[in-house]
Parts: structure tokens; sequence; C-alpha cells
């Protein structure tokens, strides 16, 4: 009789686990777009890696092709240089959207300076180079948000990394402007405590509250992800996002927003579902769904 019972017990908590862990892609499934309400005419549109879509990745042409688009902010991703310059790009290799190869760490600026960023993408872009973070910053100049996120070498965080882009954004007067985000929490640790004026933001894969809570950044942790009182936004994989999950986060003060929804169905569910900002790799249909009736 015991021994029914336990294997009765483990046999339901793995099933409980099993729907604990899909939960929030059967909510997401299960809902109509049609029967939810109105589009949030509030929720933020971030164009994922400059306007991706219509011009290569992190590169100066696709932050323009946002700025022309007229989206709420830009998301870019900053890698550190050999001799600790920062770069814009979102691999910390090279081989996917240049014509170079190796890690970002093994070359000095002006090495990466003279590779092609844009053929890759089209033959309109050839000779796009790869940008600074300061050319990025000056490029947007205050005419939407710019949303940084601060990469990492394999394991390991660059050293110093963040304190160079908090100067950055200093010396070009971005403070009001820009949000610096992370899935490396020792980066956000040490901004606020050198640089308490940033506005920060903590990325996640996802957090799970049931059978034992843990949630899951680029590292697996137990315990429920309560964000400190520094951390202003917190950014998630849109497949977790819930409604509750939502509001528990923005009921401590923090706005929310999703990565990547990027088609019509996933961008309504999100826009819908009450998050602060959607990162697409399609801005010009998450405007049209936000202001559609």
């Amino acid at each position: 009789m015991t021994t029914k019972f336990c294997l009765i017990a483990v046999i339901a908590i793995i099933v409980l686990s099993i729907l604990i862990l899909i939960y929030p892609l059967l909510y997401q499934s299960i809902i109509s777009p049609a029967k939810q309400s109105l589009p949030d005419k509030h929720v933020k549109i971030a164009a994922h890696r400059g306007a991706n879509k219509f011009a290569p990745e992190n590169t100066l042409a696709a932050i323009k092709k946002a700025l022309e688009i007229g989206v709420d902010m830009i998301e870019i991703d900053v890698h550190l240089t050999k001799d600790n310059q920062l770069i814009v790009i979102h691999d910390e290799t090279l081989d996917r959207t240049t014509n170079g190869s190796g890690r970002i760490s093994e070359h000095k600026l002006l090495e990466l300076k003279k590779l092609d960023a844009g053929s890759w993408f089209g033959k309109d872009f050839i000779g796009e180079t790869l940008p600074t973070l300061d050319e990025v910053l000056q490029t947007i100049n205050g005419k939407t948000t710019c949303l940084i996120e601060i990469k990492w070498e394999g394991d390991s965080p660059y050293m110093g990394i963040e304190g160079l882009v908090a100067k950055s954004i200093i010396a070009n007067d971005a403070v009001a402007w820009t949000i610096v985000q992370s899935f490396e929490s020792s980066y956000l640790e040490n901004l606020n405590a050198a640089y308490p004026d940033i506005i920060l933001g903590k990325l996640l894969i996802g957090s799970w509250s049931l059978p034992l809570p843990f949630y899951v950044d680029y590292k697996f942790h137990w315990g429920s992800y309560n964000p400190p009182n520094y951390i202003n936004w917190v950014n998630f994989y849109y497949k977790r996002a819930t409604p509750g999950f939502i509001k528990q986060l923005q009921s401590k003060g923090v706005k929310v927003g999703v990565f990547t929804p990027s088609t019509e169905e996933e961008l309504s569910i999100q826009i819908n579902m009450g998050v602060d900002a959607v990162i697409t790799n399609d801005p010009v249909l998450a405007k049209r769904i936000r202001t559609s009736n």
C-alpha cells in the first residue's frame, strides 16, 4: 500500500511539474486575440537589434531605419573588444554577421571597424560597419529610448564593461533616454552602486513557482525572482508570459517587457496581456496592431 501510494505521489508530482512548465504556452495557445480586449495603446514598441527586418542587425543602418519607423525604443547589444572598446554586435563571435571570424575579444577596435557587417544581409548594405556604442548614441541623440544589453563572453562577464557603458552614456548626455539591461546581475549591481541615476533592467528567460520556485537568466537559480529596488524593468522571453507573472512584477513597481514576439498572433497576445513593452523583430507590424481598433 505504501509503495503504491509513493508511486502515485511521484507520478502526480511529475505531471504537475510538466503542467507548470508548459502552462504559459498552453495559456497563450488557447487565447484567441479576437477574444481579448482592444490593444493597449500605451505598450512601447522596441526594435530588436534596430530594425533588423529591414537592415542588418545592430548597424547604424538598422538604427536609422528604426528611427524612421518611429519606435519607442531601440534595443542593441554591446561587447568589449581586445583594447577595451565598446562595439555593438549581438554574438560574441564575428562569423554570423560579418566577413570576419573569431571572438570579439580577440580583436582590437581598428580591426573590427574594417569588417563588412552588411553584405550578409543584402547588396544594398555592402560596406556597412560595426558601430561603437558612442556612434549609436550619437545617431539616436535622444530621439527615442535606447535599450542597451550588456553581453558577456562565454560563461564569464567582461571585466569592467558596465563602467565603460555608463561613461559612454554620460559622455553622450544620454542618461535620460537609455536603459541598461543584462542577464548578468553583477553588471546591474555594480552600475547601481557607482551610477545610481542610470535606469536598469534585468533580463530573464523566465520564472517558475511550482512545484519548487526557480528562475533562469543565463543560469539556473533556485527560489523566486524578486527584483531589487534599483531594477526599473524586467524583460523576459515572451513564451513565459502569463498575466499573473506580469502583474506580480508590476505590483513591485517594475515595468515589464517581453522578447521577441514578431508574428501577428504573438504580438496581439502580448500587447493585450498587459506588458509595458514588446521587443520585436517587426516593429511596423507591432505598431499597426497597437493602434488597431
